[in-house]
């Protein structure tokens, strides 16, 4: 028997179907509270709602959207917005990012680097730990002091239980956390997560396109409006270059 709970539950997520324009779905899987508040906080003007699979699952086949389940992760947050461009939602919110200190395990994003200079913590067997995640340290003036910059890893390395621990004690918070968007569907489209990437790829794409055609007209001499000025010159490099050759 379905509890009372679900059922509300379900009615809820509903009503927000039909309320807001768009939703999207991402993967709560390693985002944790801490994180995830902080997150709703700066996008304030979307509503979030968590919900189980199942039972998303169930709304989607009573609503005729049982395409969008091929993109669902196994640990599901929603989101709502009156937003008509996917794309726009989707740049909004990869651009929300926030820190959280490294675990072990943890995949360095970027080199991490631990600044010198002295630190909160005062002299003690936490001085150990310094040499063990070969951080240079001494204590001066009562506290322990970083002795130069050092690159505590490199991005792709692995973060080893003594890093993460030292890291944490300079609450240096180097792993970035977002929301991991999987689908967008706006207005009844489906916009999958390999798709609205491309508003960032895009642009890039773009120039490259441009940087081709460009080239190409000058090298088959067709003139157009952007490229008739170095045409020209180029002529006219060519024909002292011959010029000269002929003198």
């Amino acid at each position: 028997m379905v509890s009372e709970r679900k059922i509300q539950m379900a009615e809820e997520i509903k009503k927000l179907l039909k309320d807001y324009r768009s939703f999207g779905v991402f993967d709560l899987f390693k985002l944790t509270t801490r994180e995830f508040q902080i997150i709703k906080r700066r996008l304030n003007d979307l509503k979030f709602k968590v919900v189980k699979k199942k039972i998303f699952i169930k709304i989607l086949e009573e609503l005729g959207k049982k395409e969008i389940e091929k993109y669902l992760p196994n640990q599901i947050g929603l989101f709502f917005s009156n937003e008509t461009n996917p794309f726009n939602l989707f740049r909004k919110i990869e651009r929300c990012i926030v820190y959280r200190f490294a675990l072990p395990g943890d995949t360095a994003p970027s080199d991490i680097i631990v600044p010198p200079g002295p630190t909160k913590l005062k002299p003690g067997p936490v001085i150990s730990e310094f040499a063990r995640a070969k951080i240079p340290a001494r204590v001066e003036k009562g506290v322990i002091t970083v002795v130069k910059e050092v690159t505590a890893a490199k991005k792709g390395d692995v973060i080893t239980k003594e890093l993460a621990s030292i890291l944490r004690k300079l609450e240096i918070k180097p792993i970035p956390v977002k929301l991991k968007v999987s689908v967008i569907c706006c207005d009844g489209d489906i916009y999958p997560r390999n798709v609205l990437e491309l508003v960032f790829e895009y642009p890039n794409l773009l120039k490259r396109c441009i940087q081709y055609a460009f080239n190409l007209s000058i090298n088959i001499n067709y003139p157009t409006k952007e490229t008739i000025r170095y045409l020209i010159m180029k002529a006219y490099y060519h024909a002292n270059a011959l010029n000269r050759v002929m003198k």
